[in-house]
């Protein structure tokens, strides 16, 4: 699963959840996360397949690296085997007679020699070193790290001698441990490449196989009073039978107070097994005081909704897509349908506050709206090789007025769908500009109960841009509120 969500950049979250792949080795799963960087989905459960890195149409290119494309350099050789080595007989007795009688040097032996390894991505034998369980965890992240880490020269790194340096530490807790492998990883300079404790491990992965339960609302910090605020509550759901509202301050959650802590931080505080209670005090758009306990639930969150409104005196189809995972845009085809049989004259597809999710979601998606033969995504991975995603067919809706509402929120597979939207003039974007996750990662289980995201691709738009950091500028300017209706966000006079 691919997750995070950055309370304050760099810092990513589970709402990363956005365009990742969940590998874990206990569980077989494969998941891709995001997440907007600031809206952390509670008790949402995902599509366990809605992480998967898509290989769907992928039309193999020159590897050719295009610096604006990708933000990590990519190594790459041209050396090539020119015929079959010769001496076999020869050769075959040298591997299995010299390894008898020489072992590698070590890292004090290579440093005479202006060297401290044979390089970053030899295999260390664990068991050979007798590490304790603490550096055996710090040996896994590390090794995990260097197998799949997108920049090949780790940021300009001496990799191993980071390996080395967190191994040499006296680990005396748990808690030194992560910090341990903290201090190892943040050198990458990579914020979606980080350790997942237990608990974060755990409640992501419950969010992807909806095993873990919540109280139904979504939380993101107000850029203004950086308040933990409610960015939307779920119908129905226990928060909402509680009295809480979109909009609300929620001040203590589970009797600690939110100040300072991070969005993810909150949402694990939130889950927790169903049946359980939480107390949550929260101050209300009017100023009134909300003391609350409500009792967590298995909630599904519906990630398409539709609904027709009027706006200049015509009627539009409004989509509002929450999160992508492999069944997203068959339901936005059959409320698509639905909507076209009411009579709408345009569409307007809202993607405030949605983090990604499965990027094949968020491509096959654009296909609905796009003519045959029109580029979608461009996806890069460490060896160099570049998958685009195209049409093949034309989509079911390529003539009506479409307009895509984003927000600073908007990241990952929703980027994806609204540049494809955009630069390919099928769309119009109005808001604000969007987050800009243009990378791609993974999580993979380590140790008994941990996990590690790893970014392991990077993807441009259909023009060739490069979003990473930077996100996408809108057609059309526009300030509502996240609890305001998607037509209220198009001005007057833009039908």
């Amino acid at each position: 699963m691919l997750l995070s969500t950055p309370n304050t950049a760099p810092a990513p979250s589970a709402a990363f959840l956005q365009t990742l792949q969940f590998r874990p080795q206990r569980k077989t799963h494969a998941s891709h996360a995001p997440t907007s960087p600031t809206v952390h989905p509670l008790a949402a459960p995902l599509s366990p397949a809605a992480f998967h890195l898509p290989t769907l149409n992928a039309v193999r290119q020159s590897p050719e690296h295009d610096s604006n494309a990708s933000p990590f350099p990519i190594p790459r050789s041209s050396k090539k085997r020119k015929g079959p080595i010769r001496w076999q007989p020869l050769l075959t007795w040298l591997l299995l007679v010299i390894p008898a009688l020489w072992s590698p040097p070590t890292p004090e032996q290579l440093a005479p020699l202006g060297l401290n390894s044979l390089g970053s991505t030899a295999t260390v034998s664990q068991a050979a070193a007798g590490l304790t369980d603490e550096q055996q965890l710090v040996a896994d992240v590390w090794k995990r790290v260097d197998k799949l880490f997108l920049d090949r020269t780790f940021n300009g790194q001496d990799w191993f001698a980071l390996r080395q340096a967190a191994l040499k530490k006296p680990y005396k807790t748990t808690a030194q441990v992560y910090e341990g492998i903290k201090a190892m990883l943040e050198p990458l300079g990579d914020p979606y490449t980080r350790f997942l404790p237990p608990s974060q491990y755990d409640s992501l992965f419950g969010l992807a196989t909806g095993s873990v339960a919540g109280v139904g609302v979504s939380l993101q910090i107000d850029p203004a009073t950086q308040e933990l605020t409610a960015a939307e509550v779920e119908k129905g759901s226990p928060a909402e039978a509680a009295g809480l509202r979109a909009g609300d301050k929620l001040l203590y959650v589970d009797g600690q107070a939110t100040t300072g802590l991070l969005v993810d931080d909150c949402a694990n505080l939130l889950r927790g097994p169903a049946g359980t209670k939480v107390g949550v005090v929260a101050r209300g758009k009017g100023g009134e005081s909300k003391d609350v306990i409500i009792t967590r639930q298995l909630i599904k969150i519906q990630s398409v909704e539709a609904l027709t409104a009027n706006k200049g005196g015509k009627k539009v189809g409004v989509i509002r897509i929450r999160s992508f995972s492999q069944t997203t845009a068959d339901t936005v085809a059959a409320e698509l349908e639905k909507l076209e049989n009411e009579g709408i004259s345009a569409v307007v597809i809202d993607l405030r506050g949605n983090p990604g999710g499965f990027l094949g979601g968020g491509i096959d998606t654009a296909r609905l709206f796009l003519p045959a033969y029109e580029k979608i995504v461009s996806v890069v991975g460490k060896t160099g090789i570049v998958e685009e995603y195209q049409t093949t067919d034309e989509g079911r809706e390529t003539s009506k007025p479409l307009f895509v509402v984003v927000d600073k929120r908007t990241a990952s597979a929703s980027e994806v769908l609204s540049a494809a939207l955009k630069e390919n003039n099928r769309a119009k974007l109005v808001g604000e500009k969007t987050f800009g996750k243009g990378v791609v990662q993974t999580i993979e289980q380590v140790g008994q109960n941990a996990g590690v995201s790893v970014t392991i691709a990077a993807y441009s738009t259909p023009l060739g841009n490069n979003i990473n950091k930077k996100g996408i500028d809108v057609d059309i300017p526009s300030t509502c509120e996240a609890t305001d209706k998607a037509v209220q966000c198009l001005p007057e006079g833009v039908l």
